[in-house]
Formats: C-alpha cells, structure tokens, sequence
C-alpha cells in the first residue's frame, strides 16, 4: 500500500508558508500525524487541536491545491477553538447539526482568507462570512425555515448525534493539553490579527481578534503571553534562521524565528500598568506582576517597566523593582493618561503594553502604534481596540 510520507506531508506547511507568509506564525505550529488505517474516522485530514492527522493513502489520490487547503482547514477548526468545545458540559445541549455548519463556514472563510477557492462540495456559504461559529449558530437557530434547511444538509453531509465523523478526534486532549493548545493558538491568532491591522485589513484582524478573547477565555494567561511575546513585531519567520527541525527532517529547511529589525541595538520596550482603581492587591497583585516578570525574563531581550493607574499615572519605575514599587491609587478610572505616559516618556517606542484592568474606564480615541494586551478581570467590557485575554483573579 503507497502512502504520504511525512516529508511529502511537511511538505505542505513549506508550501502554504510560501503562499501566506503573514500566516507562518499559525501554519508551522501544529505537528503531523500519519494515519494510514482505511477505517479511520479521518477521510483526509483531521485534528485534536494539538496535531493534525493525515490519511496518507487517502491524500495521495489528491494533488498539493487539495492538500493545502484540506490543512488550512484544519488549522483553522484549531485556532477557532473548535476542537475543545466537545470538553465542555454544554456542547451536549446544542444542536450538533447547526453547530457543526457554522464551524464548518468558520473554518472554510479562513481558507478564503489564505486565497483559497472554496469548491462546491464543501460546507460553505458566504452570506455567514466574518461571523464567528456562535453568531452564525444564533441566527439560524433563531430562524426555523433556516434551521431545517442546515439540519437536512448536514444530515447529507453525514452529521449524526456525534458530530461529523472528520470531528472525531475533538475533544480528546486531557485538559492541561487543551489549555496549553488554546494559549498557543490565541498567541499566534493574536500575532495575525495585529499584523493585518498595520495593514489596514481592519475586518478581518477583527474577526482575528474575537477569535482571540474567545480561546483565552478561562485560559492559562501565563503561557498565552509568552507565547505572544516571543512573536514581537519585530520578530518573523526567515530562512537566514533556521529551525532546529532543519537539521532532522532529512532535508526539509524550515524558516526559523528572527529579529527582522537586525541594526536594532537597544531592546524591545514591554510596559505593564495595572488599574488600581478596583481591587486589585496583596496575592492578586503579586501573582499578575511576578508573572508578567518571569516571562520576560525567560525571553529576554526586553527593557521592561511597571506602573500603576487609576484617573492617572501614579508610580512608574523597572520591572525587575516591583517589589520595591508600591501600589497606588483607588481613585476613578482612565486609560488614557497611560498612553499619554508612554507617548510623552518613551516617545511611542514601544512594542507592547499589558494592561490588567477591569475594563471600566475611558479609553482613548485612537488606537497606539505599538500592540495592546488587556488583562480583562470584570465583567466583560467591549475593548476597542488590542487583544483581550480574559484573566481570573484566583
């Protein structure tokens, strides 16, 4: 029996990288699995949210166009968080059908976003285009006329009680996997989302960023911000860096992580501020800033600052002193002399703020030259704009 190789299946990472070069960051994260059993519930290609598995007799009946977009697909149901939703307690009251329709159009617009062609066989229309997998679940289920229509064609499809059998393997990761799967989805997602705004695609970096605040819902922030920040602005995929994965695939070169603003001679600038207008103190406290400190230390690479906020800056000083900087404030709330801080002290040079608040305050009117990274603790508040990472003050 001929099957795909794992290099011929690597192969179509190098393949997509060249076609998109803006998603690297999403298209070389997830590690192939070969699965060459004609009776398993992988047709072509199928995930875990961890590792995508390939039927390797299968795919061979296709060419590289097919293979390509069979992988973006499923890249896409693992950075849309679908994969995790058979986990929770509640997927088993929705009505899989519809569900399984709306992830289906989610993932197929992705691979419309990469310049796919979408084919006519597969789950997709592009009235639902830039809605998430819930807005589109929503509407239909709140449309009877529309509901029967997508429960008799994913009923064709060959959608059942458990879902579409090419979603067999969701929900399989233990729970630690899962999370950690999550953070380093939304991490790159969120790397995407921002490069699309610095190239005025506001829509889709949009639906990126929703993307985004849903898979760090409940997520391990720790990691997602590490992940996010060993992917600054300045840093990007390049074949003058290779990846270690270079030196034992058997001659695959794969492009590896490099600063791209190499004359750089000064570090990468992270300011933290926290709103102490809430109540935020004591372990809370402690926890949000020694953890943001580990981080960047692990990195490296970053002069890093800590301040506090509530209608106005109050004490600002290095990271690596937050224990010698005392916490003050407890006043109203406003963002805005945060960022006229960073503009009238550091002159925007900045590569990322995090900011742990609850979100209810004044934001300023326009968005920063520099990533935004809010670490939301209230009651869910519309940011508007930079990346939300729902934090639980535990």
């Amino acid at each position: 029996m001929t099957i795909m190789q794992p290099l011929e299946a690597e192969q179509i990472k190098m393949n997509l990288v060249r076609l998109s070069p803006s998603m690297s960051h999403i298209v070389l994260r997830p590690r192939f699995q070969i699965d060459t059993n004609e009776s398993s519930i992988c047709p072509w290609m199928a995930t875990d949210g961890l590792k995508i598995f390939i039927n390797g007799e299968k795919m061979l009946e296709k060419d590289s166009s097919f293979h390509c977009l069979a992988y973006v697909h499923e890249i896409a149901h693992i950075i849309a968080g679908h994969c995790y939703m058979l986990r929770q307690e509640w997927y088993k009251t929705l009505n899989i059908k519809v569900m399984d329709f709306a992830c289906e159009n989610v993932a197929n617009y992705i691979a419309k976003m990469f310049g796919f062609k979408i084919p006519p066989y597969l789950v997709y229309e592009e009235k639902w285009d830039g809605m998430t997998e819930w807005e589109i679940y929503h509407k239909i289920m709140n449309d009877p006329a529309e509901k029967e229509r997508v429960e008799k064609m994913m009923a064709q499809a060959g959608s059942g009680d458990q879902g579409l059998p090419e979603h067999g393997k969701w929900g399989t990761l233990s729970e630690a996997e899962a999370s950690k799967a999550k953070a380093d989805s939304a991490a790159a997602v969120a790397r995407v989302a921002s490069d699309m705004r610095q190239k005025g695609q506001g829509s889709q970096a949009a639906f990126f960023a929703r993307m985004v605040e849903a898979l760090t819902d409940n997520t391990d922030w720790e990691f997602y911000l590490e992940k996010y920040l060993e992917h600054t602005p300045t840093m990007d995929w390049s074949y003058s860096r290779l990846d270690q994965r270079s030196y034992i695939s058997g001659g695959m070169l794969y492009p590896g992580l490099r600063d791209i603003d190499h004359h750089r001679t000064t570090l990468r600038k992270c300011v933290t501020f926290i709103d102490t207008s809430g109540s935020v103190g004591g372990p809370m406290l402690a926890k949000a800033v020694g953890g943001c400190k580990a981080i960047l230390e692990k990195l490296g690479g970053y002069d890093s600052y800590i301040g506090y906020c509530d209608a106005e800056v109050h004490t600002v000083g290095p990271l690596s002193e937050w224990k010698d900087i005392p916490p003050t404030g407890g006043g109203g709330t406003s963002f805005v002399p945060v960022f006229d801080w960073i503009k009238e002290t550091l002159d925007d040079d900045v590569n990322v703020l995090i900011y742990f608040t609850d979100g209810m305050g004044s934001f300023p009117d326009h968005q920063p030259p520099y990533d935004v990274i809010w670490m939301d603790f209230g009651p869910g508040v519309d940011f508007p704009f930079g990346e939300v990472v729902k934090f639980k003050l535990t």
